[in-house]
C-alpha cells in the first residue's frame, strides 16, 4: 500500500486530471508506477461522480463477409495470405488462368 493517506492520493488524482500533474512528474515525486497513478485518477473521477471514458465500439464485420458461409471465408482467408506471401517476395499477380500476369512491385513485368 501507498504511503500517502486517501486525501493526498485524491489530491494527487486531482492534479493528474487537472493536467497541473504530469505522470511523469508524479511518478518523480512520489515514488510510484503509472498504474498505481492510474488508480488514484480512478479513485478521484469515482470520488467526484465523473464518468469513465467509454470504451471504444466493436469493430464490425464489413457485410460481404458476413453472407459468407465457412468455406468461403476459408477460401477468402487461404486467397488473403497467398497475396501476403507474394507481396513479402516483392511481387503480385494481374489476371487468371492464361492471362496470369506476374507483375514486380518496382513495376518490371517477370513473365
Amino acid at each position: 500500500m501507498s504511503r500517502l493517506s486517501k486525501e493526498e492520493r485524491l489530491e494527487v488524482g486531482k492534479a493528474l486530471r487537472d493536467k497541473s500533474l504530469s505522470f511523469d512528474d508524479a511518478h518523480a515525486k512520489y515514488g510510484v508506477g503509472q498504474t498505481c497513478l492510474y488508480m488514484w485518477l480512478r479513485e478521484y473521477e469515482r470520488s467526484i461522480g465523473a464518468a469513465a471514458p467509454a470504451k471504444p465500439a466493436k469493430q464490425e464485420i464489413p457485410s460481404d463477409y458476413s453472407a459468407m458461409s465457412k468455406d468461403e471465408l476459408i477460401k477468402e482467408l487461404m486467397r488473403k495470405d497467398i497475396e501476403a506471401a507474394r507481396l513479402k517476395k516483392g511481387y503480385a499477380v494481374k489476371g487468371s488462368g492464361t492471362e496470369k500476369e506476374f507483375v514486380s512491385i518496382s513495376g518490371k513485368n517477370t513473365k
